[in-house]
This record gives C-alpha cells, structure tokens and sequence, in this order.
C-alpha cells in the first residue's frame, strides 16, 4: 500500500525524502473519518509535507487511510507478519479516481506535455515505451490531447502496480 504511493510520487518527481519528523496527513476522501466513534480532524497537509512516504502517514486504528486500505495496508490493530497482496477492480478505480492519484497524474500529464512520453515512461516503468505503445499513445492524443488520460492509464498499468 505505502509502496504504491511511494512509487506514484516518485514517478510524478512529488516525494519530499525528507526523513524522520512527525506523521503527516496526506489528501483522503471527504468523510472517512466520519466512520469511527471517535470524531478526530484530519488536517489535510500543505506544501512539502503532503508529499512525504507513505510510512509517515498518520494512522487511526480504528480508520485506516482509504488510500491504503484499499492496497492490503494492515489495519494496526494486530500484529502483521506478512503483508497480504490481492488485485481487485476497487484498486484500479482508487488509481484513476482519488484525489491524491488525480494530483500525481497532473504532475505526470505536465511531463508528458513539457518533456515527452520518454521522460514519464522512464519516470513511471523504467524503460521506454515499444514502437507499438508509442503509436496507441500518439494517436490518442492526436484526437484531443488528453495528457492527463495518458498519465492516469500509466500509473494504473499492471506493470506500474506490481512490479517489485
């Protein structure tokens, strides 16, 4: 789960690596905390701190981060030995529809737009897109220049999500 997000900041060139300090409160959906007994603010954080690792994400036992909950992240309320991994379509629509993955789309659309589909590839997968994936890719933006829906189908790429 933090891994996920480490990589979606990383790609987008967002992390801040600044190391130790407080917990941090990154962008969640409006109303998770809503879901506890225990009604805490959630001060969402502005400027270099919004973009720090995931493991400095503040956590509530008793309400994970939807961001990674959805992506297996333990719910601190047991010891965790092994982390579990699964695939479900509710990830996918997190990685194409969360507020915090639209932001780290946005800075990888500008990468597309200013420094070309090489650049984010390389960001993003750590190669260069094939002969085939270039044409897909230019021929979708020909018909409306659409580099926001480049970047969020390439962060939500298997090989994005899942690659160790």
């Amino acid at each position: 789960a933090e891994t996920i997000r480490d990589a979606s900041l990383v790609a987008a060139r967002l992390l801040t690596p600044a190391v130790g300090g407080p917990s941090v409160f990154p962008p969640i959906p409006e109303g998770a905390t809503k879901v506890t007994q225990v009604q805490r603010e959630w001060k969402t954080e502005t400027g270099p701190n919004r973009y720090r690792r995931g493991l400095y994400t503040y956590r509530q036992r008793s309400a994970l981060h939807p961001g990674l909950a959805v992506f297996d992240a333990p719910d601190g309320a047991v010891t965790c030995t092994r982390r579990v991994r699964s695939n479900s379509p509710l990830q996918a629509l997190t990685m194409l529809n969360d507020g915090a993955h639209v932001e780290f789309a946005e800075a990888l659309a500008k990468m597309v737009e200013g420094e070309g589909l090489d650049a984010v590839f390389r960001a993003a997968l750590q190669r260069t897109p094939t002969a085939a994936e270039r044409d897909r890719i230019t021929t979708f933006l020909a018909g409306q220049k659409d580099y926001l829906g480049v970047a969020r189908a390439i962060l939500n790429l298997d090989e994005f999500m899942t690659r160790e």
